[in-house]
């Protein structure tokens, strides 16, 4: 079910000469992954948009509230734990819990377009693997991304 998760944009912000991109997950309807409920998400990943060039990822993070992070080395590959998405992704290893939303942190140099992106997640065995769209990270047409 693609729309197991609500993944939200909470910002695109200018933040000390770097932009920070926020996203937030939230479980829309938790259980057993019976009976049209979904388990928690075990972890997701988002694929970037061809103009973007990974190395401009100068940081990444996730968190329970939004407020207090945890920063991660993102890598930007194929997840093998998975099979429903199978080309690189930055994989966010974090998931959700109840119908509590869960933080994911991206900083770039860059200035990228906030475009339809396509991304997958993983949770249970009952609920399993599937893809989706949302509003991630590339470029307009024959927009050249602001590298500082």
């Amino acid at each position: 079910n693609p729309n197991a998760y609500i993944i939200t944009l909470e910002s695109h912000t200018l933040v000390n000469g770097q932009w920070e991109w926020v996203w937030s997950v939230q479980n829309s309807n938790p259980g057993n992954g019976s009976n049209g409920t979904v388990q928690n998400l075990s972890h997701w990943g988002m694929e970037f948009g061809p103009c973007v060039n990974v190395a401009s990822v100068t940081g990444a993070a996730y968190s329970s509230d939004g407020v207090n992070w945890t920063s991660f080395t993102p890598v930007y590959q194929a997840d093998p734990s998975q099979a429903c998405f199978t080309t690189p992704v930055l994989k966010f290893d974090y998931g959700t819990t109840g119908s509590a939303k869960s933080y994911y942190k991206l900083v770039f140099n860059a200035n990228y377009a906030v475009v339809p992106s396509p991304g997958y997640y993983k949770s249970g065995n009952n609920t399993g693997c599937c893809t989706f769209n949302f509003s991630g990270v590339g470029c307009t047409d024959g927009e050249n991304p602001d590298i500082r």
